[in-house]
């Protein structure tokens, strides 16, 4: 069941008003939240409820023998931490490495067709994180209804954000006795434009990184222009698929009075590729830094160890997105643009240098954006040949030529003393309703406040950004002027839903 279809609606309307009008108590309403998760679940593929099921199982098992052992704690969080690795390794890798294998030594182990069962990679990792944090005694007493609606809670089950138990157990536990008001006023702001985001945004320029993506799938020869235009449409198309996920997912939270980290911090807003990763799906970034980063040493074993630390970070990232090796070289590209980083700001440092100034800030955006682009090309590729196709057009290999659309910037170039070929085929590239959804979307991603910015009247969405007047005057606040807008945009959102749906990127990882 997609966030983004009628029949989503349906449930989540009737799943909203049981919720918080039913004669049963909070605690009551839980359990029966726990039934609709499932529901929600199984409406995708009901073979696979079981699974999770299963896992939330064994999960709960280690952790209570993990809570009442005093000398084998490790042992049962290995155990489980072996469970869940195997889950993942078998439905989401067993099909990777049975090819990896075969071609590196001949040897078949069979596993092929294996369908990935939605949300694996999410449910897994927040379990794996629940059992670390048990053995290090970090965990307080835990009943299992709160541990499976944790799991479970469909807003975030899907597609993230990666939620802790720290900040959602404590909920799940409390009473809402105020504020509901409130709650649903942000939850269905953040649930409209986030739609929004996806159905319209997103939806509306995924043709154009489609086109080009698919010409290079075939070993078209695309130009300069052709090449790029595609990679900023999926520059474009990814970041307001996933983050109207996250918004989505964190309005449907505040629908119930629960509080979802905030995924996206308006990443393309980045000077450095190190603060791209601390604003871009936020909450899988402090997995990685708590249970991986740390775990291999962090910064504590030297500044050498460190890099290679966040390297090794990065490649296990790329993997986690994918199986395949398009997505290691993705992480690895990003590890190799954070190590250069952090060596650039080792050399400043001891340089006693600190760049500054508008113009500086721009530079280091232009570089930020332009790596962030590079490396999304074999994110989207289906394989190396398609990257690489993209890769040559990216760099000028197929020569620099003007689609007709285009033709007319000759009269400009001409008084520069050059002037470029136009094309006599028909381009990839479409013109000017391409340019004017490339350009739009970057304005809004770069320049425009992003959602929880207009909700930060609202605590704990409350975020720094800027001057605090800078956008005062256009924080949302309940009446009848803000009824209008989001009654558009909500309008628009689900006259796109209604013409044709499509699954949010994320789905796939």
């Amino acid at each position: 069941m997609l966030f983004n279809s009628i029949e989503f609606f349906s449930f989540l309307a009737f799943v909203v008003l049981f919720y918080h009008f039913s004669p049963f108590s909070r605690q009551a309403n839980n359990s029966f939240l726990i039934l609709f998760s499932i529901f929600f679940y199984g409406w995708w593929n009901i073979i696979y409820v079981p699974l999770i099921l299963l896992s939330i199982c064994i999960n709960y098992f280690c952790y209570l023998r993990i809570r009442n052992s005093e000398t084998r704690k490790s042992h049962w969080m290995s155990t489980g931490v072996i469970a869940n690795l195997s889950l993942i390794a078998y439905f989401k890798y067993g099909g990777f490495l049975s090819e990896a294998i075969y071609d590196s030594v001949g040897y078949d182990l069979g596993i092929s067709g294996v369908v990935l069962p939605l949300a694996i990679s999410f449910f897994t990792f927040q379990q794996i994180a629940f059992l670390v944090d048990a053995n290090r005694g970090e965990v307080s007493e835990v009943g299992f209804r709160s541990y499976a609606l944790f799991v479970l809670f469909f807003p975030q089950l899907i597609a993230g954000p990666i939620v802790h138990h720290k900040e959602m157990m404590p909920q799940f536990e409390r009473k809402l006795i105020s504020g509901i008001r409130n709650h649903l006023f942000v939850g269905v702001n953040l649930f409209a434009l986030g739609l929004f985001k996806k159905a319209v945004l997103a939806d509306g320029i995924a043709p154009y990184a489609t086109d080009v993506f698919d010409a290079a799938a075939l070993g078209a020869n695309l130009t300069l222009i052709e090449a790029w235009a595609g990679t900023m449409a999926y520059t474009l198309q990814i970041y307001f698929d996933f983050s109207g996920y996250s918004d989505m997912a964190c309005g449907l939270g505040r629908m119930f009075g629960i509080i979802l980290p905030i995924n996206f911090n308006s990443p393309y807003r980045s000077t450095s590729i190190i603060e791209f990763w601390r604003r871009w799906h936020m909450t899988l970034s402090r997995f990685l830094k708590d249970y991986l980063y740390i775990t291999l040493g962090g910064n504590r074993r030297g500044y050498q160890r460190q890099l290679v630390n966040v390297m090794i970070v990065m490649l296990l990232g790329g993997l986690w997105h994918g199986a395949g090796w398009t997505f290691v070289v993705w992480g690895g590209l990003h590890g190799i643009f954070l190590v250069i980083n952090h060596l650039w700001r080792e050399l400043t440092g001891r340089l006693h240098w600190k760049p500054s100034g508008a113009h500086w800030t721009v530079v280091s955006w232009g570089l930020t954006i332009l790596v962030v682009m590079i490396a999304w090309v074999p994110f989207r590729a289906d394989t190396f040949e398609a990257a690489f196709t993209m890769y040559r057009g990216m760099f000028g290999l197929n020569g620099v030529v003007l689609p007709p659309e285009l033709a007319a910037l000759n009269q400009i170039f001409a008084a520069f003393g050059f002037e470029l070929p136009a094309s006599t085929k028909e381009f990839v590239f479409k013109g000017r309703m391409q340019i004017f959804w490339t350009a739009a979307l970057f304005a809004i991603a770069i320049f425009l406040p992003n959602n929880f910015v207009l909700l930060s009247r609202f605590r704990p969405f409350k975020m720094r950004f800027g001057p605090a007047s800078m956008f005062s005057r256009f924080l949302f606040v309940p009446g009848l002027a803000n009824a209008l807008f989001i009654g558009i945009v909500a309008s628009l959102a689900a006259l796109f839903v209604w013409q044709g749906k499509s699954e949010f990127l994320y789905f796939q990882f």
